[in-house]
């Protein structure tokens, strides 16, 4: 084994050495998601109460959020299991969601902000979206019958 062998194996190890560091002070980050966490100190504490902040915040009125909110609940409802003792609440992943259209930021600011990791925060974003789609797209976007069809083919 010659000096460039050892100066490889030394560098590997110093740089798994430092991505186990930064993995345990990012879990340390995320673990008080539930007491540091923007959806529970500004959110749930502050702008759910004052309909103008919550408006300016999320470009979205109380009202419209907590429709949506009700008509894709269950299907964001996860249920604790041995990995997640605590799964984020389906508001929060909404508020998630909706921060992110309202703004563009990016997952790694709303990991920060939010106490969730970014690779879990794109779960998050494809999931909330998807049942939007699922639940609300008939809602707002019902199927036409054939009438409905005749009648426009008559204009």
């Amino acid at each position: 084994m010659d000096d460039l062998d050892v100066a490889l194996i030394t560098y590997l190890e110093d740089e798994q050495s430092s991505e186990e560091e930064s993995r345990s002070e990012e879990s340390e980050l995320f673990k008080n998601r539930s007491s540091e966490g923007a959806f529970q100190i500004l959110v749930h504490s502050h702008l759910h109460c004052n309909d103008e902040k919550f408006r300016q915040y999320f470009r979205l009125t109380t009202v419209l959020f907590d429709y949506v909110l009700n008509n894709i609940r269950d299907e964001l409802t996860s249920k604790p299991y041995n990995r997640h003792k605590k799964p984020i609440c389906p508001e929060e992943k909404l508020c998630i969601l909706v921060r992110h259209l309202a703004t563009g930021e990016s997952y790694r600011s709303l990991a920060f902000q939010y106490r969730v990791s970014h690779s879990w925060i794109s779960v998050i974003v494809r999931e909330v979206a998807e049942a939007i789609i699922k639940r609300m797209f008939p809602i707002v976007l019902p199927t036409p019958t054939m009438g409905q069809f005749q009648k426009i083919a008559q204009k």
